[in-house]
């Protein structure tokens, strides 16, 4: 079996042998159709050996991707953009998955694509990226592209632990530097003009004027997918009541019209997570903690058992979610309930200082400092400087001289030298 990896790009000299790395040492062949690039872009791909075709730009990004797979000659494609790239963890499975899919008469397979933002997740969707080399299986749409295959659909294989590509061309920076929101409006509108009944249309306007930060527009998009309930893509309506859900507490909307927005939502998809957390974020806007609560634990609840398809803001933040709960459990006075969330919350990040700081603060007068410090070793290495400088500031901080005085004994006569403690 020969994979081929194809991709099309302009101007992505910072990026593009990031991505060809990442799979380079599983494909067979790589080719890249560039449109225009006039930096090094054509040269970095050539060096990895990469083939490079060159072609015009017309707008249709659909066009530049079929001339990448009409190049390739493996028998499986995988489709990447220059800004993102395959987890070094998970490029072990590359090649076993495609197998298994053959195995099973799959034409395609989906993978997770994590949006980051400032290296911070800011959410996932799973996708097709990975997939037969046949001619009947092509992309569609001129910008916003997507796999269709003709006379059927897809026969995509999902696998529990999905292989994870990571994206980072819309972080602000980014987006700054390629104007892509304002490229976007551009082409969409032109397309709105012939087809202005698409939901798959109205949806990537929607998320284009959300872009834009115009919330009139988001709404009025928003409202015309759900409307016109023709759409193709992916969880095209999970993502759409979230972010009319977000719009409609940003509006600030009437309480009757949110209420009747989630209703409808959870009677979509009773299991997606986001929209727990919206509605949960409009009741803490009002101050109505209790209400808040109850849909953060119910988004919790939901996140540990969501296997849908749909892009969602939270699976990959569940720190976000932790702390608007700890802020709500501390307004209602409940603050032995946040020990175990912040514990959590420093499991993922250890260096949360907020959420540290709380848990120091509400613990502290209730164990002693050798017991408060034992039970941080679960959280932090005090062999590590990084480590014993945050555990020793924030003991101070607090005013905690029972747990800095046991971490100041522990520490070498190198440690307090060059941590400055005499």
């Amino acid at each position: 079996m020969k994979l081929s990896l194809c991709m099309i790009c302009k101007n992505e000299e910072k990026k593009i042998a990031r991505c060809i790395n990442s799979v380079k040492e599983k494909v067979d062949e790589i080719v890249v159709v560039d449109t225009g690039s006039t930096d090094q872009t054509i040269d970095i791909a050539k060096k990895l050996g990469a083939k490079v075709f060159e072609i015009p730009w017309e707008n249709d990004f659909s066009k530049a991707k079929n001339y990448a797979i009409s190049k390739s000659q493996g028998d499986w494609i995988i489709f990447l953009d220059a800004d993102e790239y395959l987890m070094a963890s998970h490029i072990g499975y590359l090649r076993s998955y495609i197998l298994e899919a053959e195995n099973r008469k799959k034409d395609s397979i989906f993978i997770e694509i994590v949006n980051l933002e400032e290296e911070k997740v800011q959410g996932i969707f799973k996708t097709i990226r990975i997939f037969k080399h046949h001619t009947d299986i092509s992309f569609k749409g001129r910008i916003h592209e997507s796999l269709s295959k003709k006379g059927g659909k897809l026969e995509a294989i999902t696998f529990t632990e999905p292989l994870r590509v990571l994206h980072d061309g819309y972080s602000k920076e980014a987006m700054e530097e390629k104007n892509k929101v304002d490229r976007n409006l551009e082409m969409l509108l032109r397309e709105y003009e012939v087809d202005p009944m698409s939901s798959d249309l109205c949806y990537y306007l929607m998320d284009t004027y959300y872009a834009k930060k115009d919330l009139e527009q988001t709404w009025l998009f928003g409202q015309r997918v759900l409307e016109y309930d023709n759409g193709s893509l992916f969880g095209i309506k999970q993502t759409t009541y979230r972010r009319l859900l977000e719009i409609c507490h940003k509006m600030q909307r009437k309480c009757g019209e949110m209420r009747k927005l989630y209703e409808d939502a959870v009677a979509y998809d009773a299991d997606y997570p986001d929209f727990d957390y919206e509605y949960a974020s409009y009741f803490c806007e009002h101050k109505e903690y209790e209400k808040t609560i109850k849909y953060l634990n119910s988004c919790l609840s939901k996140m540990d058992k969501y296997k849908g398809i749909a892009e969602s803001n939270v699976m990959g933040n569940v720190i976000v979610v932790l702390q608007l709960l700890v802020r709500c459990y501390i307004e209602e006075g409940r603050l032995q309930e946040t020990v175990p969330l912040l514990v959590k919350i420093l499991r993922v990040n250890p260096y949360e200082y907020t959420s540290l700081y709380n848990l120091l603060s509400i613990v502290g007068g209730l164990e002693t400092g050798e017991a408060l410090g034992e039970f941080l070793k679960k959280l932090y290495d005090f062999n590590n400087v990084k480590d014993q400088m945050v555990l020793i500031q924030m003991s101070q901080k607090v005013g905690n001289q029972g747990l800095y005085d046991y971490i100041v004994r522990g520490l070498s006569k190198m440690d307090k030298e060059r941590l400055g403690i005499k």
